[in-house]
């Protein structure tokens, strides 16, 4: 399995990819002492050659999780999801909004409107639910 990460650049309100070889040359990932680093250049046509841009570090790297969801697309943690309710009493509202979260080694769903901070792994759902956004570029879908 191809371990995936990607990472927000709040400046540019981009989520950059590991494996998007587009932007490889802007945004680059190292692993150091356990932790996954981005550093993305912000150089331009206009940089002078000998004055390069300085990388700079992003705080918000991301990994992906080993499930896609019900359509297709790889679960990322911060990403948020969408999840069918299964009780009768969510009539008026037949899904859940949630946000993925990696903890301890595992990828779990926190859902956001629940009063005792329920938890859910991902495996256990990630078949029935649907990325609907991040929390850094969709911030209006959560509470």
């Amino acid at each position: 399995m191809e371990c995936l990460f990607r990472a927000w650049d709040p400046y540019d309100e981009t989520m950059y990819y590991s494996n998007w070889d587009a932007d490889s040359e802007y945004c680059q990932f190292f692993i150091e002492k356990s932790s996954v680093i981005a550093y993305v250049s912000r150089a331009t046509d206009y940089t002078p050659v000998e004055h390069p841009a300085l990388p700079e570090r992003l705080e918000d790297v991301m990994i992906a999780s080993p499930f896609k969801d019900k359509i297709g697309d790889t679960i990322y943690a911060k990403d948020i999801i969408k999840v069918p309710r299964y009780l009768p009493e969510s009539e008026g509202n037949p899904y859940d909004i949630c946000v993925v979260e990696y903890e301890n080694g595992c990828f779990i769903v926190k859902y956001d409107d629940s009063e005792d901070g329920d938890i859910e792994l991902l495996c256990d759902i990630y078949e029935v639910c649907e990325v609907i956004g991040n929390v850094f570029a969709n911030k209006d879908l959560i509470k």
